[in-house]
């Protein structure tokens, strides 16, 4: 086994990882600090890491979120708390 296959394999087993940890947060509230405007989407990140992606927030706006789906890197949410 060579050093880039061992590395792709890693790439693989750290995609997996990821998706099956941003499965996990289906469905919670996540506390968000929202810091940028991305295509018609505003991006942050939650108190546990995980980039948020919502259409009902702005920049600099900390809410709360359900997260519904997993989206890009991340999750799309829905706002709970206004």
């Amino acid at each position: 086994e060579t050093v880039a296959e061992r590395c792709e394999e890693a790439g693989k087993a750290a995609s997996e990882l990821h998706r099956t940890y941003l499965e996990s947060m289906k469905g919670k509230t996540l506390e968000v600090l929202f810091e940028e405007e991305q295509d018609a989407y505003t991006v942050g990140y939650s108190r546990e890491y995980v980039r948020v992606y919502s259409k009902g927030a702005c920049a600099g706006e900390i809410k709360n979120v359900t997260a519904a789906d997993i989206f890009r890197d991340g999750v799309i949410t829905d706002i709970t708390e206004e």
